[in-house]
């Protein structure tokens, strides 16, 4: 699933190879995929979202350290 693009409603493995529509592309794949993408993402998201509170907000300037 490396390298997998997201352009004009479709899903590209590369510049030129179409993997179909994003709907049907996400059916096509198992349960356990999707679920380990979603949480791929669901985790980007929070790292990000937690980056830029660590450089807006002087009392999580120690976001380098992790929460634990």
């Amino acid at each position: 699933m490396a390298g997998l693009t997201y352009s004009a409603g479709q899903v590209w493995s590369d510049e030129q190879t179409s993997l179909g529509g994003f709907e049907i592309w996400w059916r096509s794949i198992p349960n356990s995929e999707r679920f380990m993408l979603s949480a791929r993402v669901r985790y980007a998201m929070a790292d990000a979202l937690l980056a830029v509170k660590a450089e807006t907000d002087p009392k999580h300037s120690d976001y380098d350290d992790g929460p634990f």
